[in-house]
């Protein structure tokens, strides 16, 4: 089940896509239990990082072992804001946090614990 914070960033991302005539994100339930796991490890190790929770693997080896399949995939990770608006604003704010938000996506997976964010966007392999 999708929480109301996560929706509200789901819908952030697809608001500011129609703006620029990019298609909505889905959000994916594999996508969003990575995203979620992620955003957990970088509380609990109290650091804002594309490091992995399964020692030294990137993060298309996380995506792999967590069984999305896909033929693009991109991350965005953040620390320190406290609501939707503020992540948001952040990645906008940043060239390539904003190209991954306007990237050849169709699938999205949002986490939060705490300050720490984590959004994993993907395009699934056909």
């Amino acid at each position: 089940m999708i929480e109301a914070e996560q929706l509200e960033l789901i819908v952030a991302h697809n608001e500011y896509r129609e703006t620029i005539g990019r298609p909505y994100l889905e959000a994916n339930t594999k996508l969003m239990e990575l995203a979620q796991a992620h955003a957990q490890w970088m509380s609990d190790k109290r650091t804002m990082s594309h490091g992995s929770w399964w020692s030294g693997n990137t993060l298309s080896s996380r995506v792999k072992k967590g069984g999305y399949t896909y033929s693009g995939i991109a991350e965005n990770v953040a620390a320190g804001q406290s609501t939707v608006q503020q992540v948001f604003r952040a990645w906008l704010n940043s060239r390539g946090h904003r190209n991954n938000i306007r990237g050849n996506y169709t699938e999205i997976g949002v986490g939060r614990v705490g300050n720490y964010w984590c959004v994993i966007f993907g395009k699934p392999r056909t």
